[in-house]
């Protein structure tokens, strides 16, 4: 009997401390819109019918795995992150969070999965970005201190994906994948003004 309310109270301590830290990011997501606002703050780092510093390159598939590089870039084109292996399942997919400023789309890739992948889990693409807190993609020379303190908030909210139940809500997220694809060829990650994502070969 001790042990089930033992087990009952750690569950209810865990849904007590889930509920505070999704209000804390709530508060947190509130405070960043009323403070300026993505339009107002990040406007200039949105891309609306563009390319984004993401890239995929197949290298090939076989019957039950596919093997491919995930590329990640800085505004100015040097790389700063990568993910190269071998998956299995025969389609792969990147899981990207969407964030609308109103002149276009803040995009963080989130995960990279395929069709026999876990549902919520892949290879997280987040830490191959992630400097100090700072989403390196988007961390365009010349930003100012108040916007790049807007970033880094932002950035944070992003994060809170990997960790925050299901059933708090989810932040916009869309994901892409390339069915037929010619081998070694690095395809774009290209963002639509709808928010629509597609890879296009370079």
């Amino acid at each position: 009997m001790s042990g089930s309310t033992g087990g009952k109270r750690w569950v209810a301590a865990a849904g007590i401390i889930a509920g505070v830290l999704a209000v804390l990011s709530v508060a947190a997501f509130a405070g960043f819109t009323l403070d300026g606002g993505p339009a107002a703050r990040l406007s200039r780092l949105a891309v609306s019918d563009g390319f984004l510093p993401v890239s995929l390159t197949v290298f090939g598939r076989g019957p039950d795995t596919i093997s491919a590089r995930i590329s990640l870039y800085d505004p100015s084109g040097s790389l700063v992150g990568m993910v190269e292996r071998s998956w299995s399942g025969w389609e792969l997919y990147l899981d990207c969070v969407l964030v609308g400023t109103g002149s276009g789309w803040l995009v963080f890739p989130f995960l990279a999965y395929t069709d026999e992948t876990i549902p919520g889990h892949g290879v997280d693409l987040v830490r191959c970005y992630d400097r100090g807190g700072l989403p390196l993609i988007h961390d365009a020379t010349g930003l100012d201190s108040r916007e790049r303190g807007a970033l880094r908030r932002l950035f944070w909210l992003v994060k809170t994906e990997r960790w925050m139940p299901v059933w708090f809500g989810s932040l916009h997220h869309r994901r892409v994948s390339i069915r037929s694809f010619e081998a070694g060829v690095e395809y774009r990650l290209h963002v639509g003004r709808n928010g629509d994502l597609r890879l296009v070969a370079d």
